[in-house]
């Protein structure tokens, strides 16, 4: 059984339940990124990148 876990006040939590009770952590999707005001434009635009590549690996790999 998949289960994807959701909770305004923490993080999503994506697993995996076989049926003899082992349990696997799956990637769960990044609810948002964090800039700096020291960042500089290129540093925005690769955590951007990084985000959105992650999210939607997550979706394309869950089925």
């Amino acid at each position: 059984m998949d289960f994807y876990a959701a909770h305004r006040m923490t993080n999503d939590r994506h697993a995996r339940i076989y049926s003899d009770g082992k349990a696997e952590n799956l990637p769960a999707l990044w609810p948002c990124y964090v800039i700096s005001p020291n960042d500089t434009e290129n540093e925005k635009q690769q955590k951007k990148e990084e985000f959105e590549k992650h999210n939607e690996e997550v979706v394309k790999n869950d089925g």
